[in-house]
């Protein structure tokens, strides 16, 4: 082959049993070098761990391809190696060969003909050919066995023309003699004799002495006496021989001839030698075909030309571009826009196609393939969706992002829907490639509640009544989930260690088994919190978990509150609590329990009978004070939330159970809108690391 593609992983290389050495053959016809055109090359480390080994011929001497004689463009572009040598060895060597994690390379190789006569390899007159050279001598020599000496034929006269006489010429030839001489001169001419001096004995027929001329071995002339002639041989060889009989007593002179070789006109002969156009050349003729055909290898017969389609494979461009391809023709093929070109598992940028009889292309076996921008990440609680072809993911097709809908959804200025491009990557309408986020959806409970328990120690809750609530069990606490990652909780809950956290759990003996246990990272307690018996201010804590939670039916987030309403925890606000704490029998329920309590004035907390004549508890601005009718939380329900419903329906955390004089009077809240900046800037500032 002329020309062709050798690739790594590829065909046809043989690995060492050791794995890190492979080696491949290329060969191409004499008379050819090898152009190597490399592409694609990944290799890795200094030339002595990973390279690409060139050795052209049987040299002991070679080439050397690796990274470090690389620069970064042509390893883009790709780069040229020509060899002076029609056969080469490539050794690729690399310790990743037998594990096949990433080396690799694609080269076209091609022949490119050697002009042999550069080098002067004949003794007179050279022609380049395709894949050789031609050598050729001065008429009446011919080519010697060894294909570049010439030699004399039949070492007579063999020239373009000359002179030939008798011998002794111009004394008188002595008698008895003979002699003999051959001329010949190349095919395609013909020879022309002029006898311009004629002293032989005459005799009759010529019998005695005679110059005779013959043709391929029979005479066509017998020549003696005075008379000058001129002989035309239709033959490039003829053969004079002069014979003397007698004794030449009378001392005639002989002859002497002129020779020339003329070319003959082919083209003029009956039988045309061409079945279309002929053209009469030196020593020769030339056969012409018409317009639109094409002249076989005999050199003599025409075929209809058929030109090659202007695609070489489909979906291809071509360069430069016509709107017919003559064979012969070799162009640069690239792609359409959203396909490439690949030849099994390599892709490039672009190949050589060449055009050959009857019509067709030879192309190396590569091909324009749509692009494909692989699966499409998956968002995190969301899923995709094909617009267009189902599980089809190449150029043009449409995927629609989506939430794990009603616990999550997309932020409302989102582009859900993305296209595949022609360079392989997913983009959204406005060139974007990041993904939609989708974001929990907060205070929306499953099962929202349709009753109202107004009396201390509550009512039970059913599963998704409270999906937010937290349960820290030693010592027994609450909090609430206002992320996927973050619970909000008192400060005095997780003061000390903090041992096991479950979510999702409405009975405490038989269900947290199924519950979801929670691992937690760290907390931060409110750098602000006293914790002395009489002062609670800033009671209120975050605590981090190891690991994000998925939301659904029986666990989700409430919503903080809105910075924007400042009254929803007026006097008469009402709101929901939930917990496991002291029921009105003073008793550890097994079920969460919830009431519903409203916002009191201060003073009535202040007012509260006190279980110590001597304790003067601090209120702040941070707390408000909230209870209904007897119904409170107690000990138990420390950190759970005090959640309100707004307008819309969905429920924020206004406060944080905190403490309490007397259960089943009136319990003081933390004021969770009061520390809304530094929650804000504790979780951005955690999330960040």
């Amino acid at each position: 082959m002329l020309f062709g593609v050798v690739s790594y992983p590829g065909p046809l290389w043989n690995l060492n049993n050791e794995g890190n050495l492979a080696l491949r053959k290329i060969t191409i016809p004499q008379g050819y070098t090898i152009s190597l055109h490399f592409q694609n090359v990944k290799l890795k480390g200094p030339c002595a761990n990973e390279s690409i080994q060139i050795f052209p011929g049987n040299a002991d001497e070679s080439l050397f391809v690796c990274s470090t004689n690389m620069s970064s463009s042509s390893t883009q572009k790709g780069f040229s190696i020509t060899l002076n040598t029609s056969m080469t060895n490539l050794e690729l060597r690399s310790p990743r060969l037998s594990k096949g994690n990433g080396v690799s390379f694609l080269a076209h190789y091609f022949g490119k003909d050697i002009d042999e006569c550069q080098t002067n390899p004949c003794s007179y007159f050279c022609t380049n050919t395709i894949g050789g050279f031609t050598c050729h001598c001065p008429l009446g020599y011919r080519v010697k066995n060894d294909k570049v000496s010439c030699e004399a034929i039949d070492h007579s006269k063999s020239t373009l023309h000359g002179q030939l006489f008798s011998p002794d010429f111009p004394r008188p030839y002595p008698g008895g003699s003979k002699y003999a001489v051959n001329i010949t001169v190349l095919h395609g001419f013909f020879i022309t004799i002029s006898v311009t001096h004629m002293d032989i004995d005459e005799s009759e027929n010529c019998t005695q002495d005679v110059l005779q001329v013959l043709q391929e071995g029979k005479l066509i002339s017998a020549l003696c006496g005075t008379k000058k002639t001129d002989i035309q041989i239709k033959s490039n060889s003829a053969e004079l021989v002069f014979i003397s009989r007698g004794t030449n007593k009378r001392r005639h002179t002989g002859f002497l001839a002129h020779y020339k070789a003329e070319d003959i006109n082919e083209c003029e002969q009956l039988e045309s030698p061409c079945f279309h156009i002929c053209v009469n050349e030196i020593g020769g003729f030339r056969c012409i075909c018409p317009p639109g055909q094409l002249l076989l290898d005999d050199g003599s017969t025409c075929q209809a030309q058929v030109p090659c389609p202007t695609h070489v494979v489909p979906h291809s461009l071509t360069e430069p571009s016509t709107k017919e391809y003559k064979t012969g023709s070799q162009i640069l093929v690239r792609c359409e826009e959203g396909f490439e070109a690949r030849l099994n598992t390599f892709t490039v940028s672009e190949f050589w196609a060449v055009c050959e009889t009857p019509g067709k292309w030879r192309h190396g076996g590569f091909h324009c393939s749509l692009v494909s921008c692989g699966v499409p990440t998956l968002p995190s609680n969301g899923y995709f969706i094909f617009i267009t072809d189902q599980n089809v993911t190449t150029f043009q097709s449409i995927i629609q992002y989506n939430c794990n809908q009603p616990y999550y959804s997309l932020n409302s200025t989102s582009y859900v829907n993305f296209s595949c491009g022609a360079d392989g990557i997913w983009r959204n309408n406005k060139g974007e490639i990041k993904i939609p986020e989708c974001n929990a959806v907060c205070g929306k409970p499953s099962n929202p509640l349709v009753l109202f328990q107004r009396v201390f120690g509550g009512k039970e809750a059913k599963e998704g009544n409270f999906p937010w609530q937290v349960l820290f069990l030693s010592p027994l606490g609450g909090g609430a989930l206002i992320s996927d990652q973050w619970v909000v909780t008192a400060a005095h809950v997780v003061e000390a260690d903090i041992n096991e956290v479950y979510a999702g759990v409405i009975n405490i003996h038989e269900g947290l088994a199924n519950a979801l246990k929670l691992n937690v990272a760290n907390k931060f307690i409110h750098p602000n919190y006293t914790n002395t018996d009489y002062d609670n201010d800033n009671d209120i804590a975050l605590v981090r978990l190891e690991e994000k939670v998925t939301f659904g039916p029986l666990i989700s987030p409430i919503c903080l509150p809105k910075r924007s309403e400042t009254d929803l925890l007026k006097t008469g606000t009402v709101g929901f609590i939930s917990g496991w704490g002291l029921s009105e029998f003073n008793q550890l329920p097994n079920s969460l329990l919830y009431a519903m309590i409203s916002v009191q004035e201060m003073n009535k907390c202040r007012n509260v009978e006190l279980n110590r004549a001597m304790e003067k508890f601090v209120f702040s601005d941070n707390m408000f004070c909230a209870g209904l009718n007897g119904a409170d939380s107690c000990n138990g329900d420390s950190g759970g939330a005090f959640a309100v419903q707004d307008e819309n329906n969905v429920f924020h955390i206004e406060g944080i159970v905190s403490w309490g004089i007397k259960c089943g009077t009136y319990g003081v809240y933390m004021k969770v809108g009061n520390y809304l900046d530094w929650i804000e800037e504790t979780i951005s500032t955690e999330n960040i690391r």
